[in-house]
This record gives C-alpha cells, sequence and structure tokens, in this order.
C-alpha cells in the first residue's frame, strides 16, 4: 500500500508542482553554466507501469558482461536534483554529505548494500574533478556497478517509477536510450490487483497503466523518438531474441549468447512473491491471464476506461 501511495502521489503531485518545474528550469540553467549538455553515465533506462515485463528486460539485459543495470532505485534521481539546485553553490564535501545521506535514507537502497563511506568519497572526487552538480545523479550507479560488474560499460535504471520524470531523464541523459515497455491493460491491471504488497483493485490499477501509457505516448511523439523503443510485453516473452537483439544494436553492442535463457541467482531486489516468475525460463503463460483472474462485467468495466489508449498499441479484448 505505501508504494502505491507513493505512486499516486507521483501521479498527481511533485511531477506536476510548481516545485518540481523550478527544479527543472534551474538545474537546466546550471547546466548551461557549466556548459554541459547532461552526462553520459547512464545510457538506458526501462520505464513502464507496474507488471509489465520491465524486471524480465533487466534480468536479460544483465546477463550481458557490457551491460549493468542496479535494483530499482526509486526516486533517487529527482530527489537528487532537489539537492543540486538547492546547494549548488554549497562546499563539495557538503553535497556529498547531503547525497550520502539521502541514500543512506532510502529504503530501496538497502538492496544496493553501498558502503557509505566508498560512496561518499565518489562523491567528493567527482565534484572535485568536475565541478558539475548534476554528475551526482549517477554516482551510486557508478559505484554499484565497481563492485558488481566491473567489465560494464553500459549503465542502465530500471525503475518503472521514473517514468513520470522523463522531462527529467531526458534533461540529465540526452542521449540515453529509453526502454518503454508496455502490456495489455486488463493483464496489468488484474496482476496488480491480486498482488497483495498493492491491496488496490483492478480499477484503480488500470488508472496507473493509463497514466504510464499516455506518458509513453508523449514520448514517442516528442523531440529525440529515435532515442525512444516502444516494446510489447507480448513480443518480449513470444519472440525475445529479436527485442534484445534491436536494444543491443542500438546500445552499440552485439548480443550475446545466453542473455535470454540465463536465470542469475540474484538480482537483489527481485524478493517479493509477484517476482517469481522471473526465476522461471522466458514463456507465454502469463498472456491474456486477465481471463481467469477477472469476471466479464469488471473486465468490460475497465475496458471501457482504457479501450481508446489500449487500441493505440494495438490492443483489443
Amino acid at each position: 500500500m505505501l508504494m502505491l501511495n507513493k505512486i499516486r502521489t507521483v501521479i498527481s503531485g511533485w511531477p506536476a508542482s510548481l516545485a518540481y518545474r523550478r527544479t527543472l528550469g534551474r538545474l537546466e540553467r546550471l547546466l548551461q553554466e557549466e556548459r554541459r549538455s547532461g552526462t553520459k553515465d547512464l545510457s538506458l533506462f526501462i520505464l513502464s507501469s507496474g507488471r509489465s515485463g520491465s524486471t524480465l528486460l533487466r534480468r536479460m539485459l544483465q546477463n550481458h558482461p557490457l551491460i549493468h543495470i542496479p535494483p530499482e532505485s526509486e526516486d533517487l534521481i529527482p530527489r537528487t536534483s532537489s539537492i543540486c539546485v538547492d546547494h549548488s553553490k554549497a562546499h563539495s564535501s557538503d553535497r556529498a554529505q547531503k547525497y550520502t545521506d539521502l541514500v543512506g535514507n532510502m529504503s530501496c537502497m538497502e538492496h544496493w548494500a553501498l558502503d557509505p563511506a566508498v560512496l561518499h568519497e565518489e562523491l567528493e572526487a567527482t565534484l572535485i574533478s568536475s565541478s558539475a552538480n548534476h554528475d551526482l545523479h549517477s554516482v551510486a550507479h557508478r559505484v554499484h556497478a565497481r563492485s558488481h560488474k566491473p567489465s560494464a560499460t553500459i549503465l542502465g535504471d530500471k525503475t518503472p517509477l521514473l517514468i513520470w520524470y522523463t522531462d527529467l531523464l531526458r534533461l540529465l541523459y540526452p542521449k540515453a536510450l529509453f526502454v518503454c515497455l508496455i502490456r495489455h491493460p486488463l493483464d496489468v491491471s488484474s496482476s496488480i490487483a491480486k498482488m497483495k504488497v498493492h491491496d488496490t483493485d483492478a480499477l484503480h490499477a488500470v488508472e496507473r497503466w493509463l497514466a504510464a501509457a499516455r506518458m509513453i505516448r508523449k514520448l514517442q511523439g516528442g523531440e529525440h523518438a529515435d532515442r525512444i523503443l516502444t516494446i510489447r510485453y507480448e513480443d518480449l516473452v513470444s519472440s525475445p531474441r529479436p527485442v534484445i537483439e534491436k536494444i543491443c544494436t542500438i546500445l552499440g553492442i552485439t548480443a550475446t549468447d545466453g542473455m535470454i535463457e540465463h536465470i542469475p541467482t540474484n538480482l537483489g531486489d527481485t524478493v517479493l512473491a509477484h517476482h517469481t516468475a522471473v526465476g522461471r525460463p522466458v514463456n507465454t503463460t502469463a498472456i491474456g491471464a486477465w481471463r481467469e483472474r477477472m469476471d466479464p462485467a469488471e473486465a468490460d468495466r475497465i475496458w471501457k476506461c482504457c479501450s481508446e489508449v489500449a487500441r493505440s498499441f494495438a490492443y483489443d479484448r
């Protein structure tokens, strides 16, 4: 319920708030003053509504020796932006400590198991060497990659929540690839509704799907649409190899054997009941599962809410 409340707050709250718009404006001015056009540290984002296959895609990409995607970071990047703009003139050590404290107070970062001393040292080194505030955003990802996969040259983030912050991400990482996952809304809403962790119903769950789907549509029609790759969950599980090869080609690397078949024993944060499918071979059994989870009247009611947007992604009843 806590995560669902956070999502509801995000949808109607901070990304649309005056404070957030001011943060974006001030960050953009900082980038202009520093004559920077963003950073290259993060070059891949997997975005979606929940229950759309983002963890499965992360599992596959994580199997590549050059790609590293840590556990979910929730709203770490947006919160770091606030630190950057509010304390842009502060001493490097003060800014580094604020970031270290932020990471230490976020429950999701428990899965990252970062050494606070190492993180603080990297933060100070980053600020001293570049003086660019926006470089702070990627420090945790760099530190995690160095301790878990030193061979990685491509750092990514898989956090569904970040789909509400795409304007910020595009400002910070203008050359990053955004992989947007979409899944049949009835499968998504019925899956979320049965999850104990969210404690919600299918009607509220489809509101979340609708908001995410509309955001993906906005990205597809926006600037740099060539850096937006939309993938349907159904295609990912039915024909995963072409999907993986396309992502790797865009990233400038070659897909390797075993990316689809290999199942890592520990992805860091796949510990809840709804993550059990990630530990199985890729399969199509979840396609159309809503037919067994929903009664026809409920399905009709939910479909009426989302049919227009769903059909724009080639979904039907």
